[in-house]
């Protein structure tokens, strides 16, 4: 338990067939990736905590309400201010690769850099510098 609780890593959870994990060890983030190499992940920064399941078994949305107990208003509330959710891949290291709310073309230059810095504690487990800085 005090090992646990130093690395702030546990099991989450189940949701349909998909195990979530928070703030996950390297071989949790390998097999929340399974054989496609691809995990959806919510980072919710006032509690500094990474949420990350599968990117096949389940949405970002279905995690949120099913497992965090959340309500879909504040779902959509707290998108790209105080919780990001998106998608890494696995090539040599975790990578955020998309983001449907971030893509949606609302967000300037400026918006992006915001979230970076607000964001950097996640690039423990998954760069988003690429994916954040390189947007025009």
């Amino acid at each position: 338990m005090r090992f646990e609780k130093y690395l702030k890593e546990k099991y989450e959870g189940r949701n349909r067939d998909v195990e979530v994990f928070v703030n996950p060890t390297r071989s949790e983030m390998r097999e929340a990736g399974g054989s496609n190499g691809q995990v959806r992940f919510t980072a919710i920064d006032k509690e500094k905590k990474l949420y990350v399941f599968n990117a096949g078994r389940a949405l970002h949305i279905d995690v949120w309400e099913d497992i965090l107990g959340k309500t879909f208003a504040e779902y959509t509330s707290a998108s790209n201010k105080t919780v990001l959710h998106a998608i890494a891949t696995f090539g040599t290291k975790w990578i955020m690769t998309e983001s449907d709310e971030l893509e949606s073309g609302h967000l300037d230059r400026d918006d992006y850099i915001r979230l970076y810095k607000r964001f950097k504690w996640v690039e423990k487990w998954i760069s988003l510098e690429e994916y954040l800085m390189g947007q025009e």
